[in-house]
């Protein structure tokens, strides 16, 4: 009894899979498995080459010719706790640019004649691309 069954289903999906309508579903189907694979290849293989064309970015010279004027802002004491700038030249890659920033003061706890700076600033090509500057004292 249990030979016949195993031999009845074999039969029935043999002919099941030689049915022409199941045999392009299958066609069909492998069709698109491999289109999705190839998809998925392609998009993991862009991304890998999007971000490491920024780590092999070269590093370029700079350059920049500017005048500007300081603002000093002083405590009580006299002593100044920070700056104000703004200034205007040429910067290489980006020409005409203006900088505006501001500089701060603090005395440096190991040496009390020593002033410790750090800064922020944007400069702003005549395009209108910006670069953000930051300065810091170690």
């Amino acid at each position: 009894m249990v030979a016949k069954f195993r031999v009845f289903y074999c039969r029935l999906i043999l002919t099941a899979m030689s049915h022409p309508t199941l045999i392009r579903y299958f066609i069909f189907q492998e069709t698109l498995m491999k289109r999705i694979l190839n998809s998925t290849a392609l998009t993991i293989t862009a991304f890998v080459l999007l971000t490491t064309v920024s780590v092999m970015a070269i590093e370029r010279p700079f350059a920049l010719n500017a005048k500007g004027v300081a603002t000093f802002n002083i405590d009580g004491s006299g002593n100044p706790i920070s700056a104000d700038v703004s200034s205007s030249g040429t910067a290489t890659h980006l020409g005409s640019t203006t900088t505006v920033g501001t500089i701060n003061f603090t005395p440096d706890p190991a040496n009390p004649g020593r002033l410790l700076t750090h800064g922020t600033g944007t400069m702003t090509a005549a395009n209108g691309d910006t670069v953000q500057l930051e300065l810091t004292e170690h």
